[in-house]
């Protein structure tokens, strides 16, 4: 395959697979059993290729339809324990293993753990929106509107501050600065539009948004929940009361992460090891990981880790061929993911064991490697109805 020639690919085998398999020897050579991690890596990894292998083979145009099926599964799981919890609840614990997981009272859908529910919303929402042809006004706001009520609905606070990031950037660079004919447009009457539509969002934040919580903590069942509720309540007095909450919350964060400082100081040069922080963890008897993917992976894999992640990512942000894959995306997507993604890391430790976190992955490996044939195949798949007629010979 044409990926497998690119350095882009080998770079992404290093960080996800050859760097922790190489990592895992220390925490084995200390009598850890690193058998698990490893499978997990190795099912990140094909998972990984598998993506980019089937928007190679078969379009990203069509692999929007299968991100818009996620989509719709995902909303609907959150939407099920919010509106249906009896039903939902039911059905969740019939899965082996999965005991008190959905007791937390929060509206975390079938992910079980909220933030991982919102995150996927956010970058299922991000990539619906990057298409090879042109979105509809319409197609935006409906799934704005959706992803954004499913994401309040997580109850997850960090992910819904970051949903409104995305959102303003999505809707600002859609009617604002669009691509048309491969090319953006900078027209005063598309920045009057953007404008326009930015203020619209932002009113709807807040105003709809203490509305919108305040249903949710007087007619579903969510509400009734002490946890939820008192995360809903976040968002419910207005700007004064989210900035005193945001701060409270941002000091929540950092007690995540005070626990694990004396194990980082010890390794922060070379790590501890392949799931090293959860070792850590389990060692120390503490209550909760670090909540912050970019500490944990500074942790188990120390300095030089994160230093070749964020060169490989800003070698690849600046690149001629980002252009033109933005172009064809129609969106400049790489700051607004490279900020996404910063977020996310910052906010939460999960990211990196994420399934979708690698089909996203893999998708833009393909389309970063792809040759100039394979963008016209592309765009004319993009053209044509996905359920066409056979032609009669």
């Amino acid at each position: 395959m044409e990926f497998m020639r690119n350095k882009l690919t080998w770079a992404l085998l290093i960080l996800f697979f050859v760097w922790p398999i190489f990592w895992a020897l220390y925490p084995m050579y200390s009598g850890y059993g690193m058998k698990r991690e490893i499978l997990l890596q190795a099912f990140y990894t094909t998972t990984l290729l598998g993506s980019a292998v089937y928007v190679c083979r078969v379009s990203y145009a069509r692999m929007r339809l299968l991100l818009y099926a996620c989509l719709a599964i995902s909303v609907l799981g959150v939407l099920a324990q919010a509106f249906v919890p009896g039903l939902f609840f039911a059905v969740a614990k019939m899965a082996e293993g999965s005991g008190d997981a959905f007791s937390f009272g929060r509206a975390a859908g079938f992910f079980i753990n909220p933030n991982v529910a919102g995150r996927v919303i956010v970058l299922l929402y991000l990539l619906v929106m990057l298409s090879p042809k042109k979105i509809s006004m319409l197609e935006i706001l409906a799934v704005t509107s959706v992803s954004f009520v499913t994401v309040l609905l997580t109850a997850s606070r960090s992910s819904l501050l970051i949903a409104i990031f995305v959102i303003v950037y999505v809707i600002g660079h859609r009617f604002a600065v669009p691509y048309i004919r491969g090319r953006l447009t900078f027209r005063p009457e598309r920045f009057l539009l953007g404008g326009i539509a930015i203020i619209v969002f932002a009113g709807m934040v807040a105003f709809i948004l203490p509305m919108a919580s305040n249903y949710v903590l007087e007619k579903t069942e969510v509400g009734s929940m002490k946890n939820a509720s008192a995360r809903f309540d976040f968002f419910v007095h207005g700007f004064g009361g989210f900035v005193e909450q945001a701060e409270e919350e941002a000091l929540k964060r950092w007690y995540t992460v005070e626990p694990y400082v004396d194990g980082f100081k010890d390794s922060w040069i070379l790590g501890r090891g392949l799931a090293g922080y959860r070792i850590y963890k389990k060692e120390n008897l503490l209550a909760l990981t670090p909540h912050n993917t970019i500490f944990a992976m500074w942790m188990n894999y120390g300095i030089f880790y994160v230093l070749f992640a964020l060169f490989c990512f800003f070698a690849v942000m600046l690149s001629s061929r980002m252009r033109k894959v933005e172009s064809h995306l129609g969106m400049v997507f790489s700051p607004l993911l490279f900020l996404t993604l910063i977020g996310m890391m910052f906010t939460y430790d999960g990211l990196m064991a994420q399934r979708g976190f690698y089909i996203m992955i893999g998708a833009f490996l393909a389309v970063y490697c792809a040759r100039d044939e394979w963008f016209r195949h592309d765009k004319m798949m993009a053209e044509e109805p996905f359920f066409r007629k056979k032609r009669r010979r």
